[in-house]
């Protein structure tokens, strides 16, 4: 069985299911199937992720790049490849050189960035693009992704 038929055939279980295989994997194999996956997302996502992204999709790329300023190179990456989104190209573009390069840097080495991880920033960057807030008066993903590591079980 080919890598691209174990990862449809993951995607095809319940996701109780598929926690329970891949809870059994050891991190190189879960690193292997990441990898494998490649822009089509991860293997799973909560609801909440899934109507993060739907959200955040369907936002102009001016709405997003506004969301994303100021946010490490990392962070944009672990966003910008977390999907196939309709405004990746023109978000991509309105970047500052020096982002566009490390993102392309980190893209070209393949780099993976966990599910956990992606599916979090999604979130957090959903609610903050669709919220009538500045973003100079909400925390960075960065920072908010530090504080909740603290609480990770």
């Amino acid at each position: 069985m080919t890598l691209t038929e174990v990862c449809r055939n993951l995607r095809g279980l319940a996701p109780q299911d598929r926690a329970w295989i891949l809870a059994r994997l050891s991190s190189a194999a879960k690193m292997k199937l990441a990898r494998g996956l490649g822009a089509d997302g991860p293997l799973y996502e909560s609801t909440a992720t899934a109507k993060a992204m739907r959200l955040l999709d369907a936002r102009d790329a001016a709405q997003v790049l506004a969301a994303l300023q100021g946010e490490p190179s990392w962070v944009v990456y672990a966003v910008w490849s977390a999907a196939s989104w309709t405004w990746s190209s023109k978000v991509f573009r309105g970047l500052p050189a020096y982002t566009r390069l490390d993102v392309q840097a980190l893209d070209r080495d393949r780099t993976v960035v966990s599910p956990a991880v992606s599916q979090f920033l999604v979130r957090v960057l959903a609610e903050r693009v669709v919220t009538t807030a500045e973003p100079a008066h909400i925390a960075p993903l960065a920072r908010l992704w530090r504080l909740a590591s603290r609480f990770a079980t």
